[in-house]
């Protein structure tokens, strides 16, 4: 085994041996993650005129689909909300609270008010769920995966249920593909023993402000065509 190999798994040794440091920064980013796409999700259900049930569940299923997806390949128990029930209550609150809100103020919930918490959705969740596999064990690339699917997954399923084709396929701006290229980044960082308090957090800014510059600037992937 090389040295950095060893370094590399000597890193992750770390982080298991610091559970309460490693734990309050999980948390951290899970609850910006949480509140970035249990907005994007409330906001989404309130433009297509859902009920107060129907507001709170797409919210719900937006904020937490994609980290219990992930909870459950990793055999990670108990899950992060069931583990975290506060935030449950909480964003029960805000869907119930937010859409009278937006009302009494006269707010107009255009498609692309989700925009913004949707991009600190997708990098607090791509982000630390990469940070979330490293520590469980997973090899760097199965980690990468974790992050996506820990940072699509409540988006993907937002859609669905508002009757939409899922943002992430169809807008042909990065997405997926920033959740993979950030994760990628957390595991360099970890690699090279960046203060963990630092390599997730580096992670998840960076995949925020590359979403931000994808939407203002119009960035494109290449589309798909048939000859």
């Amino acid at each position: 085994m090389s040295a950095r190999t060893c370094g590399f798994k000597s890193r992750l040794a770390h982080v298991r041996g610091n559970p309460i440091t490693a734990q309050a920064l999980i948390i951290s980013l899970e609850i910006i993650g949480v509140i970035g796409f249990a907005l994007s999700g409330i906001i989404e259900a309130a433009r297509k005129q859902f009920d107060l049930v129907g507001v709170v569940m797409v919210g719900f299923i937006a904020a937490f689909g994609g980290g219990t997806l992930r909870d459950v390949l990793l055999d990670r128990r108990p899950f992060f909300w069931v583990e975290q029930e506060f935030w449950v209550w909480a964003l029960i609150g805000i869907g119930l609270v937010l859409p009278f809100f937006f009302k009494s103020r006269h707010i107009d919930l255009t498609e692309k008010a989700i925009l913004v918490p949707d991009a600190i959705g997708l990098g607090a969740f791509a982000a630390g769920g990469t940070h979330v596999a490293l520590v469980s064990g997973a090899s760097p690339m199965v980690a990468v995966l974790m992050g996506v699917v820990t940072a699509t997954v409540g988006g993907v399923l937002r859609d669905v249920l508002v009757n939409e084709v899922p943002r992430a396929f169809h807008d042909h701006q990065p997405y997926a593909v920033l959740a993979f290229v950030g994760g990628w980044l957390v595991v360099l960082l970890s690699y090279l023993e960046i203060p963990q308090s630092l390599d997730v957090l580096i992670g998840a800014v960076v995949i925020v402000l590359l979403r931000l510059a994808s939407i203002k600037f119009g960035w494109e992937l290449k589309r798909w065509k048939f000859l």
